[in-house]
């Protein structure tokens, strides 16, 4: 297959699309996240039931939401760091490549 000098290679142009792809597809796991996470909030207040003073009971509804969100955020950061890094190696592969 003939290409034009300074063309892009398919193969680069292949890895950046899907780059792309899971960029978009972490910043959409992050919103439907923080929907749930607050829609799940609301289930803090409901103690029927419990032996325990309600206020208590709601103070650990909301220890255990915060600390399941402290690691579902913690693991899109961290999905979020590799994935910026492998596209900023791309990117400069690709710069090298053509300068």
């Amino acid at each position: 297959m003939h290409r034009f000098p300074g063309a892009p290679d398919p193969a680069w142009e292949s890895l950046n699309a899907r780059c792309v792809n899971v960029r978009q597809s972490l910043g959409a796991a992050f919103y439907l996240f923080g929907f749930l996470f607050f829609a799940g909030l609301l289930g803090a207040y409901h103690t029927i039931g419990s032996r325990t003073s309600p206020s208590w009971e709601i103070l650990i509804n909301f220890q255990v939401h915060f600390l399941f969100a402290a690691i579902v955020f913690l693991v899109l950061v961290c999905l979020h760091v590799v994935q910026w890094i492998v596209a900023t190696l791309l990117q400069a592969s690709v710069r090298k490549l053509h300068s």
